[in-house]
């Protein structure tokens, strides 16, 4: 075989580089990717009392954190920080909560450490599908149960309130002597009835007191809420907790200048919550017990961009959660959340519901929905209803919160009602029958 080629010159060749492999990340760098952000409350306006019931309800938060670190790990807090060899290895896990990169798929950052297990604190490190399922035990898919390995290799459940029992106990007494100090009669209950939730794994009363009956200067998540750590079967919810207050301040500073305000969380013209309401409320209205219901969103734009990042998340989760859940009398199961970003999807939205319920004779039953939209023109008529409601407020010299279109404009309003309700305070606002 003969063939022909130019002649070859003896310069070297310069290297390609490979844009497949994957460049770890110094501990510095990553370090880098974050801005340290200090927040402040202004507590001037604050009692000695109310400022005391704060204090207790941080060091409530604190102690949920502790909890965290063992579902995160599977071991305490000090027992992981002292697998970082250098001060900035230790600063990292304290941002992750352990040492591996939530931002990078968990990837271990410190050396000697390994893959981040499947099932993370909830269950035995070496757990495996098939004997988890051959468990006999009923509440092994409870959300608030842990799986632990007798001494003779058997698998057996424990509930949270006796797994993390020393904590809790010490968070339900902040929080009764919290409630002892607390103005705020509602919230006050609220506090107290949290704690009964805490020490027997039974949110419900609680849950739904705060959705019916709160409307206090502060908001307090305590309990288990998040479900991004279980990777095995994502049913165990693992223990979160955060501390707002309201600025009363700026609130104050609306009325003064007589100024109206709308909140929280733009529901879209024909969207995911809205849909999912819906669902929920034919089902109720037609004696159908809901069992379950999840909803999975996927988009390409920078909303769901963000939402790539979990803390990002967290509220929007809550807001679109208490929309469904607060028209149904009893706990739901319910997961509900942003789920994927998809670059090429760029505006458009799409959403998977799907609900479980049980009509008569206790046969089942099951809905599966999908819609499709242009998710940023969703909006756009929502928000010209809105700034005409606040015309019509500016005009009539109504100054604050409008309760009225926020409950039927927005997810996380001042009062959650059923949409047709909303409907209807909004037309009795615009007839001028309802204050705001």
């Amino acid at each position: 075989m003969i063939s022909c080629s130019t002649p070859q010159d003896n310069r070297p060749v310069e290297p390609v580089e490979d844009t497949n492999v994957a460049h770890k990340l110094s501990i510095q760098d990553r370090l880098n990717q974050y801005v340290n952000i200090t927040l402040t409350t202004d507590l001037s306006s604050f009692s000695s009392q109310e400022k005391e019931m704060l204090k207790l309800l941080i060091d409530a938060c604190n102690e949920i954190d502790e909890i965290f670190w063992y579902q995160s790990t599977g071991k305490p807090k000090d027992s992981t920080l002292a697998l970082a060899k250098t001060e900035a290895e230790k600063k990292y896990c304290l941002i992750n909560y352990g040492p591996w990169d939530r931002i990078a798929d968990n990837e271990p950052f410190i050396e000697g450490v390994g893959k981040k297990p499947i099932g993370a604190g909830f269950y035995p490190h070496d757990i495996k599908y098939f004997p988890f399922i051959d468990m006999k035990f009923e509440d092994k898919l409870s959300m608030y149960t842990v799986i632990m390995r007798a001494e003779d290799g058997s698998l057996y459940t424990k509930p949270y309130h006796k797994a993390y029992e020393k904590q809790l106990k010490k968070i339900a007494e902040k929080l009764e002597k919290a409630a002892a100090l607390c103005p705020d009669k509602t919230f006050s209950k609220y506090l107290k009835l949290r704690a009964k939730s805490l020490l027997n794994d039974d949110y419900y009363s609680s849950d739904i007191f705060w959705v019916e009956h709160v409307q206090s200067p502060y908001d307090l998540v305590i309990g288990p809420s998040d479900f991004e750590e279980d990777r095995f079967i994502n049913t165990k919810a693992a223990y979160s907790s955060y501390l707002l207050v309201k600025d009363k301040e700026w609130s104050k500073k609306f009325e003064n200048a007589g100024l109206p305000v709308a909140g929280d969380d733009i529901k879209s013209q024909v969207g995911a919550t809205i849909l999912h309401r819906n669902l929920v409320r034919l089902c109720l209205d037609r004696g159908v017990i809901v069992d379950e219901t999840y909803q999975l969103n996927l988009g390409g734009d920078t909303d769901f961009l963000n939402m790539t990042v979990e803390e990002r998340l967290k509220t929007k989760r809550i807001s679109k959660t208490e929309a469904v859940t607060s028209l149904v009398p009893y706990e739901l199961p319910t997961r509900i959340g942003p789920s994927d970003y998809v670059p090429f999807l760029q505006n458009k939205k799409i959403c998977y519901i799907t609900l479980k319920g049980r009509k008569f004779g206790d046969r089942p039953i099951t809905l599966n929905a999908k819609l499709e939209v242009e998710d940023s023109p969703n909006s756009a008529g929502v928000v010209i209803d809105l700034i005409r409601a606040v015309k019509i407020a500016l005009d009539r010299k109504i100054k604050g919160a409008l309760i009225s279109v926020s409950a039927y404009a927005f997810k996380h309003p001042p009062i959650q009602v059923p949409d047709s309700t909303a409907k209807q305070w909004v037309e009795d606002y615009i007839a001028g029958t309802r204050e705001r």
